[in-house]
């Protein structure tokens, strides 16, 4: 498949909603992860996430999609490591909103290394995050179809192609 192709492939309506859907899960459950390792307990990670408010953009969700499509050269290699790599860069996303919205968070730097190091050993999406993404997975779906109108997606999917 081409470029071109996977991008037809992703940006397909069924596909920009599944895709929305495990990005914001990704996002939001490694923002929880992160959150609670700087904070002492469950009610402070709580009232930080509530107090930063951070969520996802759609369009830097279309973004990554498109960058991650680019840097697989084949199909193969593209079909086996996508959704571990739409993973990681939710995670990457997460943790750097985190960081920069967090004033509280001490040796930010130090932090974001460590986050980081797990995210690339393929250590910090844990088999419990796993089964949270999987129970909230149809509910978020259903969110973003209700938000995605076919007429958009033809849009969007004009677009991204229009990137090329």
């Amino acid at each position: 498949m081409t470029i071109e192709d996977h991008i037809k492939e992703q940006f397909d309506h069924k596909q920009i909603i599944e895709n929305l859907a495990k990005y914001e899960l990704y996002y939001q459950i490694s923002l929880s992860n992160i959150v609670s390792q700087s904070e002492f307990d469950v009610k402070s990670t709580y009232k930080k996430i509530n107090t930063l408010s951070l969520d996802i953009d759609p369009e830097t969700v279309f973004y990554t999609i498109i960058s991650i499509i680019r840097h697989f050269d084949d199909t193969a290699s593209f079909e086996k490591n996508y959704l571990s790599e739409l993973q990681k860069h939710a995670t990457i996303h997460a943790l750097e909103d985190y960081v920069k919205k967090d004033e509280e968070l001490l040796n930010p730097e130090t932090f974001l290394a460590s986050v980081v190091e797990t995210v690339n050993e393929g250590t910090f999406f844990t088999e419990k995050m796993q089964r949270q993404f999987d129970s909230e997975y149809k509910i978020s779906v259903n969110r973003w179809q209700n938000i995605i109108a076919e007429e958009l997606s033809y849009e969007i999917k004009s677009k991204a192609l229009g990137i090329l």
